[in-house]
């Protein structure tokens, strides 16, 4: 769901091997969190389902992530966006983090 107008997430095209992506995760997203939060495991999507449903997806590299990426153009209405949010999580696949 968006934050702000965005949904705030990490491109990991060209990481590989696996371990990689998990490398990214704690390097350059967990490491600038604030708060109690824990990594659990990721929704792996590619761009072409994100736009499928209507939204954009926006490169917005940060200091901390240069591959800091944005899901916009969420529907306006809570129902809405609730349903796309839905879609996106139906279509997702979750890998857990290894233990």
């Amino acid at each position: 769901m968006p934050i702000d107008g965005g949904t705030s997430v990490s491109r990991t095209i060209g990481l590989s091997p696996e371990d990689a992506i998990w490398r990214h995760a704690q390097d350059d997203v967990r490491a600038h969190r604030t708060g109690p939060e824990s990594l659990k495991g990721r929704a792996d999507l590619v761009a072409s389902q994100i736009v499928d449903n209507d939204l954009k997806i926006e490169s917005c590299p940060t200091p901390e992530n240069n591959r800091h990426a944005e899901i916009q153009d969420w529907p306006v209405g809570d129902e809405d966006m609730i349903a796309t949010a839905k879609e996106l999580a139906f279509i997702a696949s979750f890998v857990r983090l290894p233990k």
